[in-house]
């Protein structure tokens, strides 16, 4: 997040590039804060345009500004955990799914072809 500039007591905008945090993220992040603000968005090359408008007459922004940076690093942060435990997750859903009889016959045929080999 750059440029966190406080346009009057209840607005303020700031700027996001998705260079650094993906359009998810920024979306995720818009999300939590609707519930507090009015929120207007314009894309401009890599670079998001964000104003909020507080709900309330005044908004405490330096809270505001620590929150939407540490909510920006949270999710990127569980983005990259998602790309990076797609695989296992997958194999466990494939597990879990599956019939489990075909598991134990499979390794049943390989025990009994193992023991014939060592007679």
């Amino acid at each position: 997040m750059t440029s966190f500039k406080i346009i009057s007591g209840n607005q303020a905008s700031f700027s996001i590039d998705t260079n650094m945090y993906t359009m998810n993220v920024v979306h995720k992040v818009l999300y939590w804060l609707s519930g507090s603000f009015i929120i207007s968005t314009q894309k401009t090359g890599n670079d998001v345009q964000v104003t909020l408008a507080s709900k309330e007459e005044s908004a405490d922004w330096h809270n505001t500004e620590s929150m939407i940076s540490q909510m920006l690093c949270d999710y990127a942060l569980r983005e990259i955990i998602s790309e990076e435990t797609k695989d296992i997750r997958n194999i466990l859903y494939i597990k879990a799914f599956s019939n489990i009889d075909d598991f134990y016959e499979y390794e049943s045929s390989d025990d009994e072809e193992l023991q014939a080999a060592s007679l």
